[in-house]
């Protein structure tokens, strides 16, 4: 569904990781880099078949939301449910008042 023009809004038209490589017809699939300004879990769950079947290696941008640890948690999760095989390394880190905040997970599956 479209939304209504308004102005200044741009409309682009989306498709997901699984439809794009059945598009396609990869055989493999081996990186998928996301940084996407807070719709990283959505774009995981579109990418489903493709995380399970290929296993790529992943960088997923986290940092871009109101709510960075939520949102890292959140894609921490949704990765787990998709593949369980999935394991977390943080490549780029933050110390922001209390805590070290992952900004870039880089997934790795055996």
């Amino acid at each position: 569904m479209v939304p209504e023009a308004c102005e200044g809004c741009v409309v682009i038209e989306a498709t997901t990781i699984d439809s794009l490589v059945r598009e396609l017809g990869l055989e493999r699939l081996d990186f998928i880099k996301l940084d996407i300004e807070g719709s990283e879990v959505r774009a995981l769950q579109g990418a489903a078949g493709s995380l399970r079947g290929f296993r790529p290696r992943l960088a997923v941008s986290t940092e871009h939301t109101d709510d960075i640890l939520g949102n890292n948690r959140a894609v921490l999760e949704t990765l787990k449910e998709i593949e369980p095989r999935y394991e977390a390394q943080c490549r780029e880190c933050h110390r922001e008042h209390w805590a070290v905040t992952p900004y870039v997970p880089y997934f790795t599956c055996s």
